[in-house]
């Protein structure tokens, strides 16, 4: 989703336009477990502006959350949701088991690279099964149970390749010595993989929102937006319905909805180039609405961009133990010199943090460690002649730059 720095800008900016501050938005952005829908409810009015007047939540309580108006003075209804993966909870229970079984490889001084773990899940009734352990039960299954056993083994045959199925627990964990890399490798099945449309996510919360504010004779949309469910990601294609096929079994059986908007986010893992995104934006028309949409709103809809926006990787509804999550955008770091000394370009957030105390320069820049670099300019400099900065473009991840141009020591 976004970084912080963003989430704020991006904020800002929607209280500026609605000219009025979002209170219950800035609740849930501080709720774990809302915090993915707020951001996406901001980026929602942020790019619905773009095409047309907006007005947010106008019958508080009694309406859609906003209404759109197009410059012909047309207008529709949008209901805002996002899609959460079904099945979080699970995921929580394997990342936490998972950071469990890395600290404790490391504690043993046992490479975690070389420790796998992988997860699967059986049906019951028809529905998917993970049986796992809760999370207060992690650390008595790491100090007493089946994994105790299997670090131990790895103690006494360092050279062998060790497999052990957990009988209580949908887990196979497999210790394979000639393994490297800089990365420990967790599997896990996909359980959102139904082929029934009345079990499929994106089915399940357009009913539900088709039962909220009944708008009569009014033009009304659903904006649904998701960054990890499995029902509509792109990764996971092989395992879903066609969403079309869902979707017009909820045109089919309700007729007050004139449309479903879907919003696929999906993050960047390379520098950002404008449109560049595996972020997509489908409209799906229903031609048997009540209330049909007319041409110059269904133009509205075919100029949003949802791509303008740098994404990164998706919020969790929960917090891992001992994972430290990037907060802020972040830049290459960049030194040269000119003739009279060293220039660095470093992120401004990054710069208060090392002045502060709470970051070291070589610790943060990994090419000074790397080749022993012990170069420390705020040290081996007599004084800093410049500064100026590069200003921000949070939509594009770019972060707000100080240049720091010194004066080299003659000695």
């Amino acid at each position: 989703m976004l970084r912080e720095d963003q989430v704020s800008a991006l904020l800002e900016h929607c209280e500026e336009l609605l000219g009025y501050t979002l209170s219950q938005i800035r609740g849930n952005l501080r709720s774990v477990e809302h915090r993915s829908a707020a951001i996406f409810e901001l980026i929602a009015i942020d790019q619905l502006s773009e095409i047309g007047k907006i007005e947010y939540e106008s019958r508080e309580g009694q309406s859609p959350d906003i209404k759109l108006i197009c410059e012909s003075g047309t207008y529709a209804w949008i209901e805002i949701a996002f899609l959460y993966p079904k099945f979080w909870k699970e995921e929580q229970k394997r990342e936490e088991l998972d950071q469990a079984v890395t600290k404790e490889a490391k504690r043993r001084k046992i490479p975690p690279e070389t420790i796998q773990l992988s997860f699967y899940h059986t049906r019951e009734e028809n529905k998917p099964k993970q049986q796992l352990p809760e999370l207060h039960q992690i650390k008595k299954e790491i100090s007493q149970g089946l994994i105790r056993d299997f670090f131990e083994e790895i103690q006494k045959n360092p050279n062998v390749i060790i497999e052990k199925k957990s009988d209580n627990y949908h887990f196979i964990i497999i210790y394979n010595p000639q393994k490297k890399g800089d990365f420990k490798v967790t599997f896990s099945t996909v359980m959102e993989s139904t082929k029934e449309i009345k079990d499929n996510s994106l089915y399940r919360v357009l009913k539900l929102k088709c039962k909220q504010h009944k708008i009569k004779d009014e033009p009304r949309l659903i904006l649904v937006g998701t960054d990890k469910n499995p029902a509509i990601s792109s990764k996971f294609s092989h395992s879903k319905l066609d969403e079309q096929r869902v979707i017009d079994k909820i045109f089919t059986d309700n007729t007050s909805i004139s449309g479903v908007l879907l919003v696929r986010i999906e993050p960047e893992y390379k520098e950002p180039k404008g449109t560049d995104s595996n972020t997509e934006f489908n409209v799906y028309i229903n031609d048997n609405a009540r209330n049909p949409l007319t041409p110059d709103i269904i133009d509205c809809f075919s100029k949003v961009d949802f791509r303008r926006w740098r994404y990164y990787n998706p919020i969790d509804k929960f917090e891992i133990s001992n994972r430290v999550k990037p907060r802020n955008t972040s830049s290459s770091f960049k030194t040269r010199f000119d003739e009279y000394g060293p220039v660095i370009e470093i992120d401004e957030w990054l710069l208060i943090d090392i002045i502060a105390g709470r970051k070291k320069l070589c610790d943060e820049i990994p090419i000074l460690k790397s080749n022993k670099i012990v170069f420390d300019p705020f040290k081996d400099v007599s004084h800093l002649r410049e500064v100026s900065f590069i200003e921000e473009n949070l939509r594009e991840g770019k972060p707000r730059i100080a240049v720091l141009k010194f004066i080299q020591n003659k000695k």
